[in-house]
């Protein structure tokens, strides 16, 4: 018979729920080159307990942020623990899509309980295409210009395929074949095969090229071979974002305004008088408030704050800035403990180095035992 739920209180302190017998699993799956993966069994623990767990999983994300995009898959799933009338079996089946990358997966898990802390074989799954697409293409081009669109297909099969690749009509840009017919042809056995248009687009901004391959039925043989079709991944459709330039030159204009409002609302207006001969839809305006009466010019400021070193002239360069840094963002309420602390051992490092550029007299020296300059 399964526990029941229970209630645990404590003199003044706030009530911890617990949970009914089960596990609660969070598993990872990630690229055999970065495998992070975990599986937490939760049994009888409480909401506190599980709301800790809810960080760690956030945390672990966050540490995967500079990874790609699919790098990793992070889910939790509630197991119910076997029970004597097989109403729970103690299992649970959990769907994912695979991200569309061919490689090697692998899962690893551990369970943590009040019983004791369990490790599960690692696990590996490869992710397999039939064929796929991969488009050549410049990051930027400047209207008016035109470059060449290459679309490569490759065949993972142990057979031929006989593939059509299409690219997606657009009234953003005009496409014009360069492989005369070879659009729907043969692909064997570990085979690639390059197809190429000559594009031109005719708008201004970020467009979107999109290029499909698809393995098609044919009853023409390739290579003394039937052609297949696979029963999965017979499309493969790949976009890839575009940013178009305006031509000619560029020229910007910046207005400031200084506003001290009070009590009042303060306003500003400003006409903006675009040339005679400005190319049409290359006009654009932007607006930005900094609280600041440095703007920009000081924004993250600590990143300036340098170690002294060299000669006496060199070390009082590198030292001066840095109290004059700490000084303001003492004053605009930007200090942070970290800040100070480095900005302070760079300051004693800075002057114990200055020291050694000191006379006897009290004067100071470029390089010590040289004529004092100060």
């Amino acid at each position: 018979m399964p526990p029941k739920k229970q209630t645990a209180r404590k003199p003044e302190e706030e009530t911890l729920e617990t949970f009914e017998s089960g596990l609660l699993t969070e598993l990872t799956a990630s690229p055999s080159l970065e495998s992070a993966a975990i599986l937490h069994a939760i049994n009888g623990m409480s909401k506190q307990m599980v709301e800790r767990f809810n960080s760690l999983e956030e945390s672990l994300q966050a540490n995967q942020a500079t990874l790609t995009e699919h790098a990793s898959r992070l889910s939790a799933v509630e197991v119910m623990a076997s029970d004597h009338d097989h109403r729970e079996s103690g299992t649970k089946d959990v769907s994912l899509t695979v991200p569309d990358t061919i490689t090697t997966w692998e899962t690893e898990a551990f369970c943590l309980s009040p019983h004791g802390f369990g490790l599960a074989p690692r696990k590996e799954l490869t992710a397999f295409q039939p064929f796929f697409l991969e488009l050549t293409l410049p990051y930027s081009i400047i209207r008016g210009e035109h470059f060449e669109l290459k679309a490569t297909v490759f065949n993972y099969l142990s057979s031929c395929i006989m593939v059509s690749v299409t690219p997606t009509v657009s009234l953003d840009y005009t496409l014009t074949p360069l492989s005369d017919d070879q659009y729907t042809s043969c692909l064997c056995a570990n085979e690639r095969k390059t197809l190429s248009w000559s594009l031109a687009p005719s708008v201004l901004g970020v467009m979107n090229v999109t290029v499909s391959a698809e393995a098609v039925t044919s009853h023409a043989s390739c290579n003394n071979e039937i052609v297949t079709v696979p029963e999965r991944g017979r499309i493969d459709v790949v976009t890839r974002p575009l940013i178009v330039k305006a031509e000619g030159t560029e020229m910007t204009k910046t207005h400031n305004w200084l506003l001290c409002p009070k009590d009042d609302a303060l306003t500003e207006e400003v006409e903006l008088q675009l040339p005679e001969n400005v190319i049409d839809g290359s006009a654009r305006a932007s607006l930005s408030v900094l609280g600041d009466i440095l703007g920009r010019a000081l924004k993250n400021l600590d990143g300036l704050l340098k170690m002294p070193y060299g000669c006496g002239e060199q070390n009082m360069a590198l030292l001066a800035p840095n109290i004059y840094i700490l000084q303001y963002l003492k004053n605009t309420d930007q200090m942070t403990p970290a800040i100070k602390e480095k900005a302070t051992n760079f300051l004693t490092s800075g002057y114990q180095r200055q020291l050694n550029y000191k006379h006897y007299d009290g004067a100071y020296s470029t390089f010590g035992g040289g004529t004092p300059n100060t």
